[in-house]
Order: C-alpha cells, then structure tokens, then sequence
C-alpha cells in the first residue's frame, strides 16, 4: 500500500467518522427535541420509583396529559403532546404525594427538566380507589360483591365513611336509593315521582354495610392499595379532556370516521361532541320525549350512514341524529304497563344495513324492541324464560351480529342469550362462573367472537357466534375486583375493557392469554370502552361519569 494510498484512506476514514458523528448528534438532538418535558421520580423511602402517574396540566387548559415512570424512576413527556407554556405537575402513587407544588415552563425545542420527590402520605384513605376499599374491607367476595354496583351512583368511601345503623340501611337509606332512577348519581339524584314498589334488599346488606361502616366507631381494618404497575404498562400517554359542566356524565364515547368524538349525558338531555384536536365541546340538546321527566341517555351508537343513534331511558323512546344537519329523529315507543316507566336503556343499529332494522330493550318489562325507522313501526319480542322455569332473563347489553340477530347478556344473573327475529327461537347460554352477571360486549365481526364483560366474575367472556354449541371462554382478569363493565376487540385481535372501581384498564392478548393493565390517573368511573382502530397504534377512549370528562389512552410500544 503506497504513502499516498493510506493517506487517501486516512482522510476518507476521517470524514466518514466525522460524518457519523454529525449524524449521530443530529439524531440525537431530533430525539432530545421530541421530548418537552423530562425528569426522575424518587423518594426517601424507594428511591427511583416505577409505575407513578406524572400529570401536566397547562395554566387555563381544559385537558391534562399523563405518563409513568420507568423501571430507573425517569418520566418523559413527548413535544407531541405539551406545548410550550406554564405546567403544574401532580402524581398518582397510592401511599404517596409530592413533597411540596412542582412547576415546569415548557420552551420550543429546548426539553425541561423536573425532578419530583415524593414523600408517604398522611391520608392514604383518600388515595383509594374503589376496588381498594373492597380490597381492605373486611367481608367474604359474597358480601363484597353486593355492593359492586353502588359505585354506579357514587364512591364506596361514602359507604364506610357513613354513620348508618343496619336498621338505618333497611328502614330508609336503601330504600331511598332504590326509588333513584338509573340514571342518577351523588350530584343529581333522580327520584322516581311514583315509587316502583318495595325496595329488593338482599339479605344481609344492611347488616353488612353497618359492619364496615363507623356506626360502631373508628376504623380499625388496615387500608391495602393495589401494586404499582410495572413494565408494559408504563408505556403509556393518556389525555383527560373537561367537559363544560360537573354535572355531565359521559356514560358512552365513540368516535366517527372524521375524527370527532360524540358522548351521551346519562343525566341531561343533551348530545355532546368533543373535538379532540382543540378540546372544544359542543353539546346538542336532545328533544324530550316527557318534558321534565327523569333526564339522560345511555347508549350512543352510529349506524352503517354515519348517523347517531341515542337510547332516552325513561324519556320513553330512541333518537336518532344527523351529525351533517345537526338534526333529531324521534321513535316514540308505546307507554309500559306503568305509565312512568319505560326505560330504553340501549340501542342497535349497527347491522341496520341488513333488513333495515334496529333494537332496543325496555328494561321495564324485559321485552326487546325491533324499529323499522322508514315506517316508525314497532315489534316487539319477548319477556323470554329461562327453559323450564318461570324466571325472566333480565337483559342489559344488547347486541348483533353481521346477520342482524340478537346477543342478549343478563346481568342479574349468569348467562348470555341468542334471538334469532326470522324464527323466534331464543338461546340461553350459562357461563362457567356463577353470578358472573355479564353486562355489555360486541360482536367483531371481523372473527364473528362476541367478547362480553363479566362483571361479577372479574372476566372477559368470548363466544363464537359462527359456531352452533360454541361453549363460552372466560379470561379472568389480574386485579381484585376489576369488575369490568364493557369488553370491545380491535382490529389486531387484542380486547379491552375498563373497569368501573379500580380505575384500570385493561388489554387481552386472547391468543398468549397475557393481559397489559393501565392505571388511569384519578377516580374513573368507566362504562363504554370505545377502540379508535385508524389510530397508529390502536387508542382506546372511555368517559369519566363521575369527574366530567373524557379519557384517551395511547399505548406505547
């Protein structure tokens, strides 16, 4: 090799080095740029710490962002999603609490940086979720799960935090709750004006309820909180969007295809849309059915043209919405056998395409409904027995499959149903658990598989609607007292669901089994899980009934 040959080499060697490294620093300032906001959470007692919820929220923002700690305590807030400005930061870590107010100013393209200490909290029963109390209070699952559904109304706290006497719950507390519509919750009660009847107590509530309670004086159980969640489920950035009023419950979210998203007021008359590039709310009020009757709608769900469907409870009727006109369409239904009550809880017009149909149920006498909207003309099915008894399978969610037929889940009791409308033959299918009491689902019609929610199980539940005799599968889900309230797959096979008491959401691989949970950042009372699918990756967007506001959740790889 010649002098000149090596120098030559040399040089070049040189300058594909210094390029290298140009180009490395570069990447690495593209990386660094893309971050806003970046820091490590500690404390005396664990040092770094993983699995805490970092919050930003920016002065005058009507939304939040959040993100979890690493397994070295380090949290990072992408450019993506915090612009420039003043943010005041805030944890979730059950046990703990940030040692003094944490500030960060966010500057274009330069990452700032926050460091958060926490200290242990001198008020853990206020750090509790639902699912934590069940967890801490003494009692068998049996007695527990008595009081699963009252978190529908309001927190457990409000429970164990009471003074009442077990004739206190009998004579007057339980009764006076049970003449509450469904629809209602700790910031507006809505009392039936002509009382349904005696209220069903089970037995042994009330004396349960006083044993938890400190009618007999101070607590003296220990409080017990969940682990932090570790590994995959720090891969997250979730959004929280305000709405315009405390007393908005947004029981059901979805979204259309041109990206808006549309939630039902379970409490008020109105149709709400969220734009979620500006966190603008627009809130369209529904017409009445029964002017100044029992306020709210359940279900929202769009059919195959693009309209919304709302189902009106005791307004008596559906609804259905134009969202280029911005338009109402009423379907009265037929008065219930008692003239207050009528309660369409849920709607179904997604396979409407088929024959041109939709369902509905009324949960007051156990019927289900088909509409024919070109005609406004009413069938209606059922009460339907479970086979040789006399009791009345009492369903909630409603659903179809690609041929338009009914998947029926009770949840009073333990098993799912099929209606096929063209021959009236009616399915009851039990679960493998008892007092599973499913609750709501869908169809993916994708794979045909009806994933449905399990809400006194603690599962999810699928079954093969493609297959005669298909038995059911359950997946039971990690934490306690998940009970989750809504199941939906996506279009990569994976499940969802959310959980009204622990605040947690939760992720099924269906074919390895492994489920992925991620902590929501505050108290989230979830029913509908919604799966946008044309998100790269997969995000799934849920409301907060009891907090005004709407939740997206974007998983990380």
């Amino acid at each position: 090799m010649t002098k000149s040959f090596s120098a030559l080499a040399l040089l070049v060697a040189l300058l594909v080095t210094g390029l290298l490294v140009n180009t490395a620093g570069a990447l690495r300032a593209q990386q660094t740029a893309a971050v806003a906001l970046t820091g490590q959470v500690h404390s005396a007692a664990e040092g770094p710490m993983e699995g805490v919820l970092v919050t930003a929220r920016k002065a005058g923002a009507t939304f939040a962002v959040t993100v979890v700690s690493d397994a070295h305590g380090k949290y990072a807030f992408p450019a993506s999603h915090l612009a420039p400005g003043a943010y005041t930061l805030d944890v979730r870590a059950a046990g703990f609490v940030l040692r003094g107010a944490t500030h960060a100013t966010v500057a274009a393209g330069t990452p700032a940086h926050a460091d958060l200490e926490l200290r242990k909290t001198d008020d853990l029963a206020d750090q509790l979720s639902n699912g934590e109390w069940l967890l801490s209070m003494p009692g068998t699952d049996a007695q527990k799960n008595m009081v699963l559904d009252c978190s529908s109304c309001h927190t457990l706290r409000r429970i164990v935090d009471s003074y009442h006497t077990a004739d206190d719950f009998r004579s007057n507390v339980l009764p006076r709750m049970a003449n509450y519509a469904n629809n209602s919750f700790w910031l507006k009660p809505q009392p039936f004006r002509n009382p349904r009847g005696p209220a069903n107590i089970p037995e042994g509530l009330p004396e349960f309820l006083a044993s938890i309670n400190l009618s007999s004086g101070p607590r003296t159980w220990p409080l017990k909180t969940y682990p932090r969640l570790k590994g995959p489920s720090t891969h997250v950035i979730i959004t929280e969007y305000d709405l315009p009023n405390r007393i908005i419950e947004p029981h059901d979210v979805i979204g259309l295809p041109d990206g808006s998203l549309w939630y039902s007021d379970f409490t008020q008359n109105f149709l709400g849309q969220l734009d979620p590039k500006t966190g603008a709310v627009t809130q369209y009020p529904v017409p009445e059915f029964k002017p100044g009757y029992l306020a709210g709608s359940l279900e929202v769900e769009a059919d195959p043209d693009g309209n919304l469907w709302l189902s009106n409870m005791f307004q008596g009727g559906v609804s259905r919405f134009d969202p280029k006109t911005k338009t109402f369409k009423q379907f009265a239904v037929a008065p219930g056998p008692h003239p207050e009550f009528t309660q369409e809880s849920m709607v179904m017009p997604s396979h409407m395409n088929v024959d041109g149909k939709i369902w509905t149920n009324n949960q007051d006498d156990k019927t289900f409904r088909r509409l024919d909207p070109a005609t406004g003309t009413w069938e209606t099915f059922g009460p339907f027995h479970y086979p040789g008894t006399t009791r009345i399978f009492s369903s909630y969610g409603v659903l179809t499959d690609a041929k338009n037929a009914v998947w029926l889940l009770d949840f009073g009791g333990q098993s799912i149903a099929h209606l096929d409308p063209a021959s009236g033959a009616f399915t009851v299918i039990p679960t493998p658990t008892l007092l599973s009491h499913p609750r709501r689902g869908r169809v993916d019609d994708r794979t045909g598989l009806f994933w449905f929610a399990e809400f006194g199980g603690n599962a999810i539940g699928s079954i093969d609607t493609t297959a005669a005799g298909a038995p059911i599968t359950e997946y039971k889900l990690p934490t306690p007292f998940d009970a989750p309230y809504d199941v939906v797959a996506d279009k990569l096979g994976n499940v969802w669901a959310g959980s009204e008491l622990t605040d947690r959401i939760s992720r099924l691989n269906p074919a390895t089994g492994r489920i992925v949970e991620y902590e929501l950042p505050r108290e989230t009372n979830i029913r509908r899980v919604w799966v946008d699918n044309n998100a790269n990756p997969v995000s799934l967007w849920v409301g907060n009934n009891h907090s005004a506001s709407i939740v997206h959740l974007e998983p990380l790889p």
